[in-house]
């Protein structure tokens, strides 16, 4: 349909404004946000590679712009929902590398713990975006798992536990896992 611009303002050392831009065809920038928009999917880029920036006073790579715009399509959402938590997930992972980057060179271990303790929160924040999406995604729908296991009480109340019956040619061994008072 068209090829759209994508603007990225960035500072150079002299601190002014200079830009770049990446074009993108109007397919590709639907498959990376899930909107079918003119305008949406130019912003929402932009916005995801704002929030990857360390600073104001910092320069993002093009580079950085086209890993998150390849791993969007990678992750291909389904609608501008998916799209959000696409983007959300990318962001997360990004600033939880950056921690424990940071965590990694710091001078002092409370600035460690600090970088550390942030990424240990992000993670948990990505987990549940993560989980977020898929079930997203399976529409509401719950998976249920059905693990059935063999117990055995013998004499003096003792268990034992068989995790896995294998059927060695009609015959069943039982494999045990622990042994339980």
């Amino acid at each position: 349909r068209g090829a759209y611009q994508v603007r990225i303002g960035t500072k150079n050392k002299e601190g002014r404004i200079k830009s770049e831009s990446c074009i993108a065809y109007h397919s590709t920038l639907y498959a990376m946000t899930g909107s079918a928009d003119a305008e949406y999917p130019c912003n929402a880029i932009s916005q995801m590679a704002g929030a990857a920036w360390k600073s104001k006073n910092d320069t993002m790579p093009m580079r950085t712009l086209n890993a998150f715009s390849g791993a969007l399509l990678e992750m291909a959402p389904k609608d501008i929902i998916d799209g959000i938590l696409c983007r959300r997930i990318l962001i997360l992972e990004h600033h939880i590398n950056e921690n424990f980057a940071q965590a990694a060179t710091s001078e002092t271990i409370k600035v460690s713990a600090a970088y550390t303790n942030n990424a240990a929160k992000l993670s948990r924040i990505l987990n549940e975006t993560i989980e977020a999406r898929a079930k997203y995604l399976r529409k509401g729908e719950q998976k249920v798992t059905v693990q059935y296991q063999n117990v055995n009480v013998g004499e003096g109340g003792q268990a034992v536990v068989a995790g896995t019956v294998v059927r060695d040619g009609g015959g069943v061994k039982k494999q045990t896992q622990k042994v339980r008072e």
